[in-house]
């Protein structure tokens, strides 16, 4: 009796497959903001030709792999068109990220919940593909994305998606595995659960990340969670906001320390505050953006605008004393988007070349 060693890919992978390599090839068509995005979709779009090419190459668990890892690249690049991206948060967010990646290229990816969710997913999809779909030249390629989400109603809302300062913290924290090498320095003590520390740890670094950009925004936004008590993944809100206040006045903590030293034995950046706050009233009092200086101005103007919306919305001085709490609301996150993104324009024209 033969056996027969060719796989078949199944009827509803090829299927989805296909249905997937169009939709990434309407994202190509799309236009992005990003010459990176635009290239790795077409990236992807290859992978997918080759397995579709290549029936014989795969089994079918590796295929279903595949099939789902492709479906979760387009939920992120679909969120990522210049139609759809907030595109002033992803200039933001690659401003902060500067710093800490050095020669290495990463891509940012969003995708929109439809709840109040913010998060960072821990793995990168191509990375995972790389190791499944084997038979594809990856020569050449060398990028890494990052895949975040946040809710789709704060779409066009920049002041209340502060926490993907956070997350992107999460980010810095895997890619430098800060969290990981403080396990061995700064072993737990007798009695302590390591997965219970490992886990408060990573969330300590990721709040002081954020508060390294937003200042005592990211405290404002931690207070807002509620009480919030300590459980297995998450030290409790109280303890988050002491060591991040600590950090930001400055009083000595044995948290902030502790990262500080791991860092710089692994040669990455300190922890310490990177933004400086500009005064909005002038301009946003008369409805108009305000002229962003430095990147330290940039972050800041998230912290800043923070704290004069929520003077705003008291609606006791012109012009918000005539305007509802919604209209104050859209108003003063437009121009906080307006701001970023004039600066954006601004800093690409000093760029081009003659």
């Amino acid at each position: 009796m033969k056996f027969c060693t060719t796989w078949r890919v199944p009827l509803l992978a090829t299927v989805n497959l296909r249905i997937l390599r169009a939709s990434f090839r309407d994202l190509v068509d799309s236009s992005y903001l990003s010459k990176e995005l635009d290239n790795y979709t077409r990236v992807i779009t290859r992978i997918i030709d080759h397995v579709l090419d290549n029936p014989s190459l795969y089994n079918p668990d590796v295929l279903r792999v595949f099939v789902s890892r492709m479906w979760l690249a387009n939920k992120y690049l679909s969120g990522s068109t210049s139609k759809e991206v907030p595109y002033e948060l992803e200039y933001s967010l690659r401003k902060a990220l500067a710093e800490w990646t050095g020669k290495k290229q990463f891509i940012i990816t969003a995708a929109f919940a439809h709840d109040l969710d913010f998060h960072f997913l821990v793995v990168d999809i191509l990375e995972q593909v790389k190791k499944i779909i084997d038979k594809f030249d990856y020569a050449g390629i060398d990028v890494a994305c990052i895949h975040i989400s946040f809710p789709r109603l704060y779409k066009h809302k920049p002041l209340y998606n502060i926490p993907l300062y956070h997350e992107l913290g999460h980010f810095v924290d895997k890619e430098w595995q800060i969290t990981n090498a403080s396990m061995l320095t700064h072993p737990i003590k007798a009695g302590e659960d390591k997965r219970t520390i490992e886990h408060h740890r990573a969330e300590f670094f990721a709040d002081l990340f954020a508060a390294c950009y937003v200042g005592p925004a990211c405290v404002e936004f931690l207070k807002t969670t509620g009480p919030g008590r300590r459980s297995d993944t998450h030290p409790s809100t109280d303890e988050r906001v002491c060591v991040t206040n600590d950090f930001l006045n400055g009083t000595p903590n044995y948290t902030v320390q502790m990262f500080n030293d791991v860092m710089a034995k692994r040669s990455a950046p300190s922890l310490h505050p990177r933004f400086s706050s500009p005064s909005l009233t002038d301009t946003f009092g008369d409805i108009r953006p305000y002229h962003i200086g430095g990147d330290d101005e940039l972050h800041g103007t998230f912290m800043a605008g923070w704290q004069y919306l929520k003077s705003a919305l008291k609606r006791d001085a012109l012009p918000w004393s005539e305007m509802g709490e919604e209209d104050v609301d859209r108003i003063i996150n437009d121009l906080v988007e307006k701001s970023i993104r004039n600066r954006a324009i601004r800093e690409q024209w000093a760029n081009a070349s003659p």
